[in-house]
C-alpha cells in the first residue's frame, strides 16, 4: 500500500518563474485530484490503526 501525506491549507499553488517552475504544478494537481478528502482520510487512518 502506498500512502502519501500532504498537508496544505490551499487547494491551488501559486507558482512564479516560467516553465521550469510551472512544471511543479502538474504533480501537485495530480496528487490533489487523486487524494481523499479530510474526512475519508481520517476514517482510513483510524481503520488502519485498528488493524495494526
Amino acid at each position: 500500500m502506498d500512502v502519501v501525506y500532504l498537508e496544505t491549507p490551499f487547494t491551488r499553488l501559486w507558482i512564479e518563474g516560467g516553465e521550469g517552475a510551472a512544471s511543479h504544478n502538474e504533480p501537485y494537481e495530480t496528487i490533489t485530484a487523486r487524494c481523499s478528502n479530510e474526512g475519508d482520510s481520517l476514517s482510513f487512518l483510524q481503520r488502519l490503526r485498528k488493524e495494526l
